[in-house]
């Protein structure tokens, strides 16, 4: 992935077709390249450690770019193989506590408040996509099938009795069933839509 070059002192950066161009701090900020569109800003995340030669982008708003630049580190990608997504990490230094940037745009400090990402791409920080969130609640939002399932959706199963794909949840101890579909893929985003109702 191509990403910004970092310019001389009071110098501006971008690649050729972007519409913005993001002027680059050094020294008193964090340390990422960045660059600013009209209604977001876009970081480059180092993935893969300090031999990492691979970048990710990471949107946060526009109005929370002076929170997130007041790390004087630098922001890196976090792989998590659970959710199946990066996430923007700072390490512990400089006066700060290891933390994700997701929980620092909301406040959280609270181990027991979990943040979930609506569309379940950590690297998406913007305020309407971040949720206040528990275990349980996060884990039903959560992307991907169960262990064990045969049907390989969430919340998707197949009813030997009816030979068709049944749609069912638990959610706050009650469960919730939303029909037969001959279709797994029909079944799937009836899935998909009733999840996101409860969220």
């Amino acid at each position: 992935m191509q990403i910004p070059r970092r310019p001389a002192a009071g110098g501006a950066a971008g690649s050729a077709g972007r519409i913005a161009i993001a002027i680059l701090k050094w020294g008193y900020g964090m340390r990422n390249d960045w660059f600013k569109t009209s209604g977001e800003i876009k970081i480059a995340l180092k993935r893969g450690g300090r031999k990492g030669t691979e970048y990710v982008w990471v949107s946060i708003d526009r109005a929370d770019f002076k929170l997130v630049d007041s790390y004087p580190g630098s922001w890196v990608a976090k792989w998590n193989p659970t959710a199946q997504t990066f996430y923007a990490r700072n390490n512990a230094g400089y006066g700060w506590k290891a933390g994700y940037m997701h929980r620092l745009i909301l406040g959280v400090t609270d181990r027991k408040i979990q943040i979930d990402h609506k569309d379940h791409n950590g690297l998406h920080n913007w305020r309407d996509n971040l949720i206040r969130s528990d275990v349980k609640l996060n884990g039903f939002n959560r992307r991907g099938a169960e262990r064990g399932s045969i049907s390989g959706r969430r919340n998707v199963y197949w009813n030997q009795r009816e030979q068709k794909y049944m749609v069912w949840f638990v959610h706050n101890g009650q469960r919730y069933y939303f029909g037969y579909f001959a279709d797994i893929d029909v079944a799937d985003r009836v899935a998909i839509a009733e999840r996101a109702r409860f969220v």
